[in-house]
């Protein structure tokens, strides 16, 4: 599992999770990984999103993260039905 705290200073204001589900998915060495976003919306309800990703372990942990941050920028923070104003 990786684990990433959203801080801004010293507050977190909220964190990102990755998990592998699968192993050897699309041939050796490709896992599939689910990612969860937990933050708050505008209105500081909580606010959680997911999505799953293929990656292949030799290309490193660094670049499985920049795959999910990457995923996370393209999806509006409203888009969860617990993610709206």
């Amino acid at each position: 599992m990786i684990y990433l705290p959203i801080m801004v200073n010293n507050t977190k204001i909220g964190e990102v999770e990755i998990r592998r589900t699968f192993s050897d998915l699309t041939g050796p060495g490709v896992h599939r990984y689910v990612w969860y976003l937990r933050t708050s919306n505008r209105s500081g309800r909580p606010c959680a999103l997911s999505s799953i990703v293929d990656h292949p372990e030799s290309d490193g942990a660094l670049a499985l993260i920049r795959t999910v941050l990457n995923e996370i920028g393209d999806v509006p923070l409203h888009a969860g039905e617990n993610c709206k104003s």
